[in-house]
């Protein structure tokens, strides 16, 4: 009898307790910009964190609930610089090296879609500005990086980017000083010369995808 209910624990229950296990491990955002940099499939990409979706998901009005529910599972998104292949991040997503879905596969542990070349980015001189906790959505470049955090209903960006002839810091500050006076939900911005760079800091009243730089 005991060897019954052993074997049925071994073949039942124990699988169920080892993928439960895995899944509230894995479930969840990256923990850093240098994790979402070494996890990306594209040498250029915008990402868009765990974190950001949950917060955003009420707002996807064309998602049936059903669906808004599964969005628990998506560690974060990743979009080529082609707008035309994304790539999944998700537990298990390891097991597409051994079971093909058409038009889909697998690379660094993110299930992919599109024709985009499939190549992790170099880390750059300029991600080592960024702090590690803006990585609700991270926008990926050669010569620009641009992240974001939610926090306390405001969202905070850094900016920074290579310095060309025609940009430089007064000409970023005039920008901003422009933009305040017809949004109020600017709250705060520096900019700082790097010399060959510029680093930009800038919050936003409420949260949001991308750069609300509207005037």
């Amino acid at each position: 009898m005991r060897k019954s209910i052993l074997f049925f624990i071994l073949i039942n229950v124990l699988p169920v307790v080892i993928a439960g296990w895995y899944l509230y491990e894995n479930i969840g955002g990256a923990k850093s910009v240098d994790e979402v940099i070494e996890n990306a499939p594209f040498s250029e990409f915008v990402y868009i964190d765990h974190n950001m979706i949950m917060a955003d998901k009420d707002n996807m009005n064309n998602l049936p609930g059903i669906y808004k529910n599964l969005l628990v599972f998506i560690n974060g998104i990743y979009v080529g610089s082609n707008e035309e292949s994304f790539a999944v991040k998700i537990p298990f997503a390891s097991t597409l090296k051994y079971f093909k879905i058409n038009n889909y596969t697998y690379y660094n542990g993110c299930v992919v879609k599109g024709n985009a070349k499939l190549k992790k980015p170099a880390p750059n001189d300029l991600i080592k500005l960024v702090p590690q906790s803006f990585k609700d959505v991270v926008i990926y470049s050669e010569d620009s990086v641009i992240a974001e955090i939610i926090e306390n209903n405001k969202t905070k960006y850094v900016w920074i980017f290579r310095k060309k002839e025609n940009i430089n810091a007064n000409i970023i500050n005039a920008y901003f000083d422009d933009i305040k006076k017809d949004n109020p939900n600017l709250l705060n911005y520096s900019v700082t010369d790097y010399g060959d760079k510029i680093y930009v800091y800038f919050e936003y009243k409420g949260h949001s995808i991308g750069l609300p730089l509207v005037k």
